[in-house]
């Protein structure tokens, strides 16, 4: 068997072996960022570092577009009232995972909205409270009104 040949099918492997590429990759990258930033773009490439791979990283790294990009991503950061907590998810992702839990239950805006802004332990992020306690409210508002928009009472 060769270095790179596996003894399993690589349907198999692939899923298991790229399963935490992505961090790495992101890490990584962050990591050259910084090196670009310390050093600039003049300097030698790192160490370890395959110089076409690093040159064509610099040119992306330096194109007008992505530093456009960049500087809008840090704009929107900073003027973001909170966050949430998915991390790289989506809203669709965070509902699918909901659905799994309970497949018999319909899911509303408000509670995706609610769930996404919730730590795993279920406190809620302290720049979110506020409307997050409004969200809520108002989703147990909407739950006590009938589809007419009458409000419903029970005997």
């Amino acid at each position: 068997m060769g270095e790179f040949e596996l003894d399993v099918p690589p349907h198999v492997a692939r899923p298991l072996a790229e399963k935490t590429w992505s961090q790495k990759f992101r890490t990584h990258k962050n990591s050259m960022r910084v090196i670009l930033k310390k050093h600039g773009h003049s300097q030698a490439k790192p160490k370890g570092i395959d110089p076409i791979i690093w040159r064509k990283f610099v040119e992306n790294e330096m194109d007008p577009r992505k530093v456009d990009q960049i500087e809008k991503n840090k704009n929107n950061r900073v003027n973001s009232q909170f966050s949430h907590c998915l991390g790289r998810r989506t809203y669709a992702q965070k509902e699918y995972l909901m659905l799994q839990e309970n497949p018999s239950r319909s899911i509303t805006r408000a509670e995706k909205w609610l769930a996404a802004h919730e730590h795993i332990d279920g406190t809620v992020l302290e720049s979110a409270k506020n409307k997050y306690e409004q969200v809520k409210a108002a989703g147990n508002k909407r739950k006590g009104q009938s589809s007419n928009g009458e409000e419903v009472t029970t005997t």
